[in-house]
C-alpha cells in the first residue's frame, strides 16, 4: 500500500525492507519504489549510476544536515542513513551558495537573486523545470506555489531533450577535469542519479561537458549538474556505492534522495 510522504518538514521515509533487496544488492524495489543501480567504464572514467522511478512525487526529498536556521556538515552515509534513503546524491552545499534562491521540502531557506547560478525547480508534481540563470526571477514567480525544491548549482545540463550550451564563465570550472555528479529527469516520476569518479588511478575526472553527453545519451530530457568534486557521492544500501576521491567522504550540508513509502516496516 502507498502512503504519501509529507512534503513539508524533513521526515524520512520509511525503511527499506530487506526484502526489496535483489541478491546482488544492486536493485532495490518495493510497490512505491524501484532503484536499479550499475556502474559503466567510458573513456576510462567509472560513471555510477542509480535509476528511479516513485509513486509518489513525495519520495523524492532532501535533507539538511543541520537546522534551517543553523548549517552544519554531516558524511552523506550518516545523514541518507538518518533519513532512510534508498539512493541518494549530493546537492548544493547550500551554505555556501550566497545570494542563492533555495528551497527544501517547500522551506524558503534563502530568497535571494544575487549570484548567477541556473536553478532546478522540482515541483509538487515530481516534475524538473531547468531554469537559466537569466530567467530565474520571472521563472520563480511564475512557479510559486508549485516549488517543492530549488537546487542553486548548475549549469543546467539538458531541458526539454535539448542539450544546452552553459556559458564560458559559469561558476565551479566546468572545462576542468574533476568528479561530477548529476541529477536528471526521464519520465513521469523517473529520474536518474550519476556520478563520475576521478582523481583515481583507475577513474579519469571529466568536464561537465562530458556528463553532459552521458546524460543526455541515456535518456534524460531533463538534467542538472549538482556539487561534484569531493562533494560527488552516490549511497545505496547504506554504502557509498560510487569510487570516492582520495580525501574520502566529504562533509556535506545536503542532499537529494529517494525514500520509499511502504507501509510495512522492514524487518
Amino acid at each position: 500500500m502507498v502512503k504519501t510522504l509529507p512534503m513539508d518538514d524533513f521526515s524520512g521515509g520509511s525503511a527499506p525492507l530487506e526484502s526489496g533487496y535483489s541478491e546482488d544488492r544492486r536493485v532495490y524495489s518495493d510497490d512505491t519504489i524501484t532503484v536499479v543501480t550499475y556502474q559503466e567504464k567510458h573513456e576510462g572514467t567509472i560513471y555510477s549510476v542509480a535509476e528511479v522511478t516513485i509513486e509518489h512525487a513525495s519520495q523524492l526529498r532532501t535533507a539538511i544536515a543541520g537546522t534551517v536556521s543553523s548549517p552544519a556538515r554531516s558524511k552523506m552515509i550518516k545523514l541518507a542513513h538518518r533519513v532512510n534513503a534508498i539512493v541518494a546524491i549530493d546537492g548544493d552545499y547550500y551554505a555556501d551558495r550566497k545570494g542563492a534562491y533555495a528551497v527544501r521540502q517547500g522551506q524558503l531557506l534563502s530568497d535571494s537573486f544575487e549570484s548567477d547560478l541556473d536553478l532546478l525547480v522540482i515541483d509538487y508534481d515530481g516534475n524538473f523545470h531547468c531554469i537559466l540563470a537569466a530567467e530565474k526571477e520571472q521563472a520563480i514567480a511564475d512557479l510559486q506555489g508549485q516549488i517543492y525544491q530549488c537546487i542553486s548549482f548548475g549549469p543546467v545540463l539538458i531541458r526539454d531533450g535539448d542539450r544546452i550550451e552553459y556559458p564560458a564563465d559559469y561558476q565551479f570550472g566546468l572545462d576542468y577535469l574533476n568528479p561530477r555528479a548529476g541529477i536528471g529527469q526521464m519520465g513521469e516520476r523517473k529520474y536518474m542519479l550519476v556520478v563520475a569518479s576521478g582523481r583515481l588511478q583507475n577513474s579519469m575526472a571529466i568536464t561537465a561537458s562530458k556528463l553532459q553527453d552521458f546524460m543526455l545519451a541515456k535518456g534524460c530530457v531533463q538534467a542538472y549538474n549538482v556539487d561534484g568534486g569531493a562533494s560527488a557521492e552516490l549511497v545505496f544500501d547504506g554504502e557509498s556505492y560510487s569510487p570516492l576521491t582520495p580525501s574520502g567522504e566529504r562533509g556535506l550540508y545536503d542532499i537529494i534522495y529517494f525514500a520509499s513509502a511502504a507501509e510495512e516496516a522492514a524487518q
